[in-house]
């Protein structure tokens, strides 16, 4: 059986951020003007117009991704225990290296969402003490 996730994302309702992309797009749509028109042989006054109108677009989308990078995710995300027998102590104590790249792989696929989307991965950390009888009492 395969778990679902829901990835889709709707659509912003929040009146600041659709003012904010209203913003991003008119600055957009005025800069296109300016670029469709723009040739070797434009006037400075029209390169100035093009890099005003570029500077004008970064500061409507830096504010944009200011708003969006602060606003709190409400996604919520299916828990996935991953149980991780391993030997922490024991005769081989490797386990001390494999829990740290376990958690560092974790925290990267929980971080990009893009091998699990919609999924947070957790681990379960069990110390088998390099002894197959422990690790088989799971």
């Amino acid at each position: 059986r395969r778990l679902a996730a829901k990835t889709d994302v709707a659509a912003t309702e929040d009146p600041h951020a659709v003012d904010l992309m209203h913003a991003v797009q008119d600055q957009w749509n005025a800069l296109k003007a300016h670029l469709e028109k723009a040739t070797p042989q434009s006037t400075e006054a029209q390169l100035r117009s093009v890099v005003e109108g570029t500077a004008s677009a970064t500061e409507s989308m830096e504010a944009v991704m200011t708003f969006f990078s602060t606003t709190t995710r409400s996604t919520t995300m299916l828990s996935l225990e991953i149980l991780a027998p391993i030997p922490l102590t024991g005769d081989w104590p490797a386990g001390q290296t494999l829990r740290l790249a376990a958690q560092l792989a974790e925290g990267l696929i929980n971080k990009e969402q893009r091998i699990l989307p919609g999924f947070n991965l957790k681990h379960v950390f069990y110390d088998d003490k390099c002894d197959p009888s422990k690790g088989s009492q799971i």
